[in-house]
């Protein structure tokens, strides 16, 4: 949660909420979401939109054949 409160502020939202999982609704410039979510790759999927999800599949397959042998 500290970590959503330092990168969005107050302009996020919550649902869906678990013990394990959360459901989060943020507004902020796509860019920083992309670098948001490979900070935290592990720990988040991002929903929508589809574009960063494709972005992020790319950016992701990219790293992978870097270090692959």
């Amino acid at each position: 949660m500290n970590e959503l409160v330092d990168w969005f502020g107050d302009k996020f939202t919550l649902s869906d909420e678990t013990d394990d999982e959360m459901t989060v609704r943020v507004k902020c410039n796509i860019q920083a979401m992309k670098f948001w979510a490979l900070q935290y790759g592990p720990y988040v999927e991002i929903l929508s939109p589809e574009s960063l999800r494709e972005q992020l599949i790319s950016d992701i397959t990219s790293m992978m054949e870097n270090y692959s042998d």
